[in-house]
């Protein structure tokens, strides 16, 4: 008697959703819990078949798990806890937190489910998804303001040859044959097409926009923002050189989001130099393709510089993955704040908002990839190491 008073205690002041039912999933009793986050009274659910809790894709699922539960003792959601969609009595759906147990009483098999609301978790997330999504926006923005009198420079040199060809063109309409017009248009035509590509870019870089997955060529998405900072680079006589042993190297994700992510790094490392004053500054990019177990955050992988791959790890040695490094022979980073430069507000700039390397580690773990920064051993400044796992395997949505 004391055994069952505990057992109906302990039932009744359970917070989550609690249901016992028969093998054939019909309501035997259910906890106060359960009535208060499904709406329905004790009385209305008990001798009803589960499914009542349940919206109609997962209800046609659920006897069939039962059953194959019963025939074969493989467990499809017994002893595994899952996330499913529960229905409260006025038919509106919340996420929950589902697991199933399996018991034999009185020679009798029960199941007993306990369910948990997180829709207060899942509006949690969705606060952080949009407010991450924000904090990247801030970063483009400042980094395309940081830029501004340098891309305004560079905008002005093809808006302003376009005006002198059409200029020259018009005074050779009156003054030569018509057949020599044609390389006047030509160049005035590649003067508008690069003062649009730069417009374009800087675009997607300040826009505010959701996040859009696609499948993309890393050559290119680095070959663009070294494109980028170069308006900066430029007046400044820093060097540039871009090193890779692959044509293309296809990734699947956040194309805009990366090309941020490096923009960032060869920014900052121009302006670590401009304000050392760096003796022929220079910046090395390098982009290696490697197969091999994936690196792991802490350091302990297993890399084969040769490309080869290691029979010792079995299905993961011929991971594809890209390493690239960028370098450079400024006054390198900071010790003071080496082990926390990834996390938010941490900056060396007097007016740097210290977000672009925080929003740029989660663009890269968004890839599944890592990036880390150290001293650069060639070049004697800074160099960040970012690895990204090939597109190959990747399992999109809907798929």
């Amino acid at each position: 008697m004391d055994t069952q008073l505990n057992f109906r205690t302990l039932f009744e002041t359970m917070v989550d959703a609690t249901i016992i039912m028969d093998r054939r999933s019909v309501i035997m009793d259910v906890n106060g819990a359960t009535t208060s986050i499904f709406g329905f009274e004790r009385e209305e659910l008990i001798g009803q078949d589960v499914s009542i809790l349940m919206p109609t894709s997962q209800a046609m699922r659920h006897g069939g798990y039962v059953d194959s539960y019963m025939d074969t003792g493989k467990a499809k959601i017994i002893g595994i806890g899952r996330q499913v969609m529960g229905r409260r009595k006025d038919g509106s759906h919340f996420p929950a937190r589902l697991s199933v147990g399996h018991a034999i009483v009185d020679g009798d098999h029960q199941f007993i489910g306990i369910l948990s609301d997180i829709s207060r978790e899942k509006e949690a997330e969705a606060r952080s998804r949009d407010l991450q999504a924000q904090l990247h926006h801030v970063a483009r923005v400042g980094a395309v303001t940081e830029m501004g009198s340098a891309l305004a420079h560079e905008l002005n040199q093809p808006l302003t040859a376009l005006m002198l060809y059409l200029s020259a063109a018009s005074k050779t309409v009156e003054e030569t044959p018509s057949s020599s017009l044609k390389t006047l248009f030509d160049k005035a035509s590649e003067e508008a097409m690069r003062a649009s590509a730069i417009i374009k870019r800087i675009r997607q870089m300040v826009e505010n926009r959701p996040v859009e997955n696609c499948s993309f060529d890393l050559i290119a998405v680095i070959d663009e923002a070294l494109d980028m900072v170069s308006f900066v680079g430029k007046r400044h006589n820093v060097a540039v050189s871009f090193e890779h042993d692959m044509e293309h190297f296809n990734l699947f994700g956040d194309r805009v989001g990366l090309g941020q992510v490096f923009t960032n790094i060869f920014k900052n490392a121009i302006d670590a130099m401009i304000e050392a004053q760096s003796v022929g500054p220079q910046i090395r990019v390098t982009v290696t393709e490697r197969r091999g177990s994936f690196p792991s955050l802490n350091g302990e992988d297993d890399i084969d510089e040769s490309g080869a791959g290691s029979a010792e790890n079995g299905a993961n040695a011929e991971l594809r993955y890209v390493e690239v490094l960028v370098e450079d022979n400024g006054p390198g980073i900071d010790e003071a704040i080496q082990e926390k430069m990834f996390d938010a507000f941490q900056t060396t700039k007097a007016d740097g908002l210290g977000i672009g390397l925080s929003v740029s580690k989660g663009i890269i773990q968004a890839f599944n990839g890592h990036i880390t920064a150290e001293r650069s051993a060639t070049l004697g400044g800074a160099m960040f190491r970012v690895r990204l796992p090939s597109d190959e395997g990747t399992v999109r949505d809907g798929e």
